[in-house]
């Protein structure tokens, strides 16, 4: 598939879609619907009419689904590990920092050096922007700084190949977050954080937790995915799943959503689809920048008893939580995940093994109930991680 450079700035902005939600759309395309058939080409039901309702009635709750749900409920205390380094971790190390050419991106560069600087490290940013061209000028000049090790999110490495093997020759150790591809300590790649494994999987399996288990046996999805965005296929992996799993009955179909439809034609396609199969009650969201302009639509073609959920929790989603228009947010570690990143650097420096860093985020589902809880510039998951880190840490 040949893409346009619009739709390349596009694509790229997305790869980092845990934190997007402000992203809207370059250009002007339709979105390509596909009716049973998930991004990944997986077969899946296809909606149909029937008599499913947006609430659970007390025949068709699932009792499993409504324990997974109000686990989901609790906002997590604990960080993924209680592993300390248990060794000494050495200070004045230099960290170059390649930050994409979005708001999100650059949002994380201030909890990411208060946690070099608990460490006595220095945190260098470089602009990554959006292009091809940018990313692999940034990882360019990032070889050629020789800096102590370097941490990046969203890019996937094939972009920055050669400057990637300069790094590893050099024995400069990279962390990776918000990507697909999993850690690979013979490419130079020591930790993968926010991504990988089963991250996108379990983000599926968590929305469809919290669908289940608010609408029961009656529920019908339509999920909003998308061939073009990076890992969306492993989310709608991990939702069908679960959802099968919990409920084999239960409808479901998703749209194949083109990037720059995001924040332009988007809606009007949903709409034009959830008229045609008046008998969906939840839209999932792949990627959180996919509500903008959503809610509005729905009210207008009076559809607003359809629920959304949505993920990575941002201060417009977060309003939209709270105004009623968004059901639910599934949140993973957001800001706190860049001092996971720097965890995983502290135990390489240490000489100990950086497994513990990449265990999977804890999850929470912000409902309205729970919305005014959400701390942190930008959201964290865990209110006290820094504490626990500086713990792990043997620092104060």
């Amino acid at each position: 598939m040949t893409t346009s450079k619009n739709g390349r700035k596009a694509l790229l902005a997305l790869l980092v879609a845990p934190l997007a939600l402000g992203l809207a759309g370059w250009g002007q395309a339709s979105a390509t619907t596909g009716t049973g058939t998930a991004s990944g080409g997986s077969e899946a039901p296809a909606a149909t009419d029937g008599s499913a309702s947006a609430g659970t009635s007390a025949e068709g709750a699932i009792p499993e689904a409504q324990q997974l749900l109000d686990a989901l409920l609790v906002r997590p205390t604990q960080l993924q590990t209680t592993e300390p380094v248990g060794a000494p971790v050495p200070t004045g190390k230099t960290i170059d920092w390649i930050v994409c050419g979005v708001p999100e991106c650059t949002a994380l560069t201030k909890p990411l050096t208060e946690a070099a600087a608990a460490l006595g490290w220095t945190v260098n940013p470089i602009d990554g922007g959006l292009t091809p061209e940018t990313v692999l000028a940034a990882w360019q000049l990032a070889a050629q700084n020789k800096p102590d090790a370097v941490i990046a999110t969203g890019f996937p490495s094939v972009m920055y190949a050669d400057p990637l093997a300069q790094l590893h020759a050099d024995g400069i150790p990279v962390v990776l977050g918000y990507v697909t591809e999993d850690a690979n300590p013979d490419a130079g790649i020591i930790a993968v954080i926010a991504g990988g494994g089963n991250t996108f999987q379990d983000q599926g399996k968590y929305e469809a937790d919290f669908v289940l288990g608010r609408a029961g046996e009656n529920a019908n999805t339509l999920f909003l995915g998308g061939s073009t965005f990076p890992g969306i296929d492993a989310v709608i992996e991990g939702y069908q799943a679960e959802y099968s799993r919990l409920c084999a009955d239960c409808e479901f179909d998703s749209l194949d959503i083109a990037a720059d439809t995001i924040g332009t034609t988007l809606p009007t396609n949903v709409v034009a689809y959830l008229t045609s199969h008046p008998d969906v009650n939840h839209i999932v969201l792949g990627i959180g920048s996919m509500v903008l302009g959503l809610p509005d639509a729905l009210k207008t073609a009076g559809l607003d008893d359809v629920k959304i959920i949505g993920t990575a929790p941002s201060a417009t989603t977060a309003q939209m939580v709270a105004d009623g228009d968004i059901e639910g947010l599934i949140m993973l570690q957001q800001g706190d995940s860049m001092w996971q990143m720097i965890d995983a650097l502290a135990r390489h420096f240490a000489g100990v093994d950086v497994a513990p860093s990449m265990l999977p985020s804890p999850a929470w589902a912000v409902t309205q109930d729970n919305v005014d809880q959400l701390t942190g510039d930008p959201f964290v998951l865990i209110e006290d991680y820094q504490a626990q880190y500086k713990a792990l840490w043997g620092v104060s």
